[in-house]
């Protein structure tokens, strides 16, 4: 107990920096981009998943654009930030954390718990505060003379109180975040290695024409990028508590090393 204590509280105190530190530079960018938006004018810059015929906007568009109708969020990109800073994050922690913690005298296990509820904490604040900005966009994207974007798939801003909204980015960036701690556990216990076999068997398996790996992103995709309901809920529950018990076993047999990836 007085193992998983200690790794818990230097879990925690690390977290603490780095929530901050993302946030405040996050949140200056937000104001920064929402200050060029009142300013702009000319062609559209920024991250359009549509055709990009759009007039002059920085943010996130999921391209519904028309010649009259150009919706537009600028919270909304802080969602691509956030999904690659968890990537980081995890790696950070399986390649500095986990041999500081075992070079402190903490049992695998103790770390692997203490570093589970870190996740669910992270997921947690990133949830809620990327939750009101999300729902005060709208807010600022008018008064600096822009049209919002309402519907981001998962919710919608104009229909959905603030509690779904934190709920569904919470299931969306919990089954990010749980992919992204097993990938950086099996990277490293096992090194480059996990490349190797990873492109290898999607070199075989292409030459009879199966992509198992394309297969798998689709479904992925098709499952995060939805409303959630109960089904979904549970389904992308299931898979983000199967990762975290293939990743207990993975921590329990990986002994401290130093590897590049």
């Amino acid at each position: 107990m007085d193992s998983f204590k200690r790794s818990l509280r230097y879990q925690f105190m690390e977290t603490k920096k780095f929530i901050m530190k993302f946030w405040i530079i996050v949140i200056l960018v937000d104001i920064f981009f929402y200050i060029l938006n009142n300013l702009a004018t000319g062609n559209f810059i920024g991250f359009d998943l549509g055709d990009g015929s759009a007039e002059f906007n920085i943010g996130f568009s999921l391209g519904g654009s028309t010649a009259t109708s150009n919706p537009v969020s600028v919270a909304g990109v802080n969602l691509m930030i956030i999904v690659i800073t968890l990537l980081v994050y995890n790696y950070e922690r399986n390649y500095e954390s986990f041999p500081l913690s075992q070079s402190l005298g903490m049992t695998r296990r103790d770390y692997f718990t203490s570093f589970l509820t870190d996740n669910i904490v992270v997921v947690f604040i990133f949830a809620s505060i990327q939750g009101i900005l999300l729902k005060v966009d709208p807010k600022l994207m008018k008064l600096v003379g822009k049209e919002p974007l309402y519907d981001f798939v998962n919710f919608n801003l104009q229909r959905d109180n603030l509690l779904f909204i934190i709920f569904s980015l919470f299931i969306l960036f919990l089954a990010f975040i749980s992919i992204f701690n097993l990938l950086a556990s099996l990277n490293y216990k096992f090194g480059y290695k996990i490349w190797i076999v990873l492109v290898g068997v999607n070199i075989l398996a292409s030459i009879f024409n199966i992509k198992p790996f394309e297969k798998i992103l689709i479904f992925i995709g098709d499952t995060i990028a939805t409303r959630y309901g109960v089904f979904e809920t549970f389904l992308i529950l299931l898979s983000v508590a199967i990762m975290y018990i293939v990743n207990y076993f993975v921590t329990i047999n990986t002994d401290v090393k130093r590897r590049t990836l």
